[in-house]
């Protein structure tokens, strides 16, 4: 709630009281005005000289930033004084803060002006905000009794306890709230709101759609049905409920925004083109929703329409790595291939720096340019300092998926000699050298990083599958899994690894609960392999074919899945 602006330097230099305002204080935003005649207005004596310099310098205060200073004196005078305007002032500084003595303060102002919504809405503020719910109760009963319209969403969205004690007291104090005043939309968005933060999303989103159709023109209230609904995985529901609510309020960016996002959700793209370029024409300095309009127009290959917006974003310092990024994605699909490259150089060290590095080496190999591509991740390095180990993973990954082991040996074995015993370039030499079948060489830099590091759950993880499958010593690979467990119980690679050692000990129930979890956390080829022959060789073979067959669809280039389906399915 801003804080409500006070005439009291006029009321000082004319040495007159403070009086009560001729009419109710204006309302703030969160408070919706009540049609009342004004009340009679009291009359209050001079203020004494002290009093008037203890509010002069409480004022200068929070001219000059000392918002600590202007609020003691305020509180000084507010409680020595009880002048409406004083109150008021020390109340809304403090709730401003969100300062402890909000409460005392807000409880002091309902007193001195019981008929003022705004006072109750900061003592209704102040109790959740403290979690004092046994106050909150007559606050929001009174303050529904001044004013039934007033908009409390924005108030319960600022202040919704996070443990299950106090969501449980709050919903508590909202039941009581509600027996009085029935069907209230403000309290069932509320019980709503905490019943979506406590996981309860059915009963919430019960609430919130009651809420909704009391008070249909709330966004807040809209949009809260909506993210229950996304979280339910309703999509084609939440693109009918901002659709309509687009139409009641089409002025709303966050309605809209929001109904774009969920036609995304709902595959509707062409859909979501429309809203955010609707969006973009409305608000055209808003870069983040012109770079929604430029990527979703290249999933659609309306590729003068996202040229046309990328081209735009270039300039831009918030998402010129985007835009460039996207300009390269979108020359290279086109075969303009010089174009791609050049885009891909002018993105800047961020996000998507190493991706634009990987599409430039990419373009550069499958001209046969390969000394080409080695030259500019050397100048890169220099370049980026910072940045030199990254590019030395990165270009020895890039070598490796093009099956060239040698060649991402000799990047790591440079890299190596920069920074002698790095775990990470170890850990990535030792997985090149294992497809290189130099179980020495993957062996004696695993253990090396564990003589370093014996807690790095990777190279625990990376030893134990490794001689899991490649040796018979199992009881060893039982060993570093579990211990890697032990460290990191909810990595998929870990659980991955885990499952495959039961199945190797024939504890086909055990490696399904790991696999099916793993797969859950990170739908990957290689575990839907490992998954896929574990439920064949548990009798559920259609489930197996069907993982397998939905797993390719989403990794068309693995090797695991078809060597694996033809070795058991041929």
């Amino acid at each position: 709630m801003p804080l409500r602006p006070l005439s009291l330097l006029i009321c000082l230099l004319l040495l007159t009281g403070c009086a009560a305002r001729s009419q109710p204080a204006a309302p703030s935003s969160t408070i919706v005005a009540a049609a009342a005649t004004p009340a009679p207005e009291p009359v209050y004596g001079p203020f004494p000289v002290a009093t008037l310099e203890s509010l002069l310098l409480a004022e200068f205060a929070g001219h000059r930033q000392r918002a600590d200073v202007a609020l003691g004196g305020y509180i000084q005078q507010a409680l020595a004084t009880r002048d409406p305007g004083v109150v008021a002032r020390a109340s809304t500084i403090a709730q401003f803060l969100n300062q402890p003595q909000s409460l005392e303060l807000s409880q002091l102002w309902t007193d001195v002006e019981p008929d003022n919504a705004e006072a109750w809405y900061v003592l209704a503020l102040s109790s959740l905000r403290q979690q004092r719910y046994e106050m909150l109760i007559p606050a929001l009963d009174r303050l529904l009794a001044l004013q039934p319209e007033a908009d409390l969403e924005q108030m319960f969205l600022s202040a919704i306890p996070t443990t299950p004690t106090g969501q449980q007291s709050l919903l508590n104090a909202l039941e009581a709230v509600e027996q009085k005043h029935h069907d209230s939309p403000h309290i069932l968005f509320a019980r709503a709101l905490v019943l979506t933060q406590a996981g309860a999303r059915e009963p919430a989103l019960d609430f919130a759609h009651r809420a909704r159709l009391l008070r249909p023109e709330s966004i807040q209230t809209t949009l809260l049905e909506a993210k229950i609904l996304t979280d339910l995985n309703r999509n084609a529901e939440v693109a009918h409920l901002l659709a309509s609510a687009v139409k009641i309020r089409p002025e709303s960016q966050s309605l809209r925004l929001n109904y774009a996002r969920s036609l995304v959700k709902a595959q509707d793209m062409k859909g979501a083109e429309r809203e955010f370029g609707t969006l973009v024409a409305k608000y055209p300095s808003d870069s983040s929703l012109r770079l929604g309009l430029a990527l979703i127009a290249f999933e659609n290959h309306n590729d003068v329409l996202a040229r046309s917006e990328l081209d735009t974003l270039s300039d831009s310092e918030e998402h010129s790595d985007e835009a460039y990024f996207y300009l390269g994605k979108l020359a290279q699909r086109q075969e303009r291939l010089d174009d791609a490259i050049a885009a891909y150089e002018s993105v800047p060290p961020g996000p998507h720096f190493m991706q634009a590095m990987a599409e430039i080496s990419n373009l550069l190999i499958q001209r046969g340019q390969t000394a080409e591509s080695h030259r500019r991740f050397n100048e890169a390095r220099a370049r980026l300092p910072e940045q030199r180990l990254p590019l030395f993973q990165l270009e020895a990954e890039l070598l490796s998926a093009r099956k060239d082991p040698d060649g991402a040996r000799a990047i790591l074995d440079e890299a190596l000699q920069q920074s002698p015993g790095n775990a990470h370039l170890l850990l990535s030499r030792a997985l090149v050298a294992e497809r290189q079948n130099q179980m020495d060489q993957f062996e004696a830099d695993v253990r090396e990083v564990l003589r370093t590091e014996p807690n790095n759950a990777s190279a625990l993880n990376a030893l134990g599958y490794t001689l899991l499958e490649r040796t018979d010593r199992i009881d060893e690979a039982e060993a570093s899994i579990l211990r890697a467990y032990a460290l990191k119980p909810n990595d998929p690679a870990i659980l991955d690894s885990l499952g495959w050692l039961n199945f190797k000990r024939g504890k086909t129930d055990e490696a399904l609960q790991y696999l099916r979890q793993a797969y859950k956390m990170f739908p990957d080829d290689e575990i839907a392999a490992h998954l896929g022959e574990v439920l064949w060789v548990s009798g559920q073979r259609d489930e197996a074919r069907r993982l397998w067959r939905d797993a390719l669809r989403m990794h068309p280039k693995s090797e695991h899945l078809p060597r694996t389906r033809l070795r058991l399915d041929p």
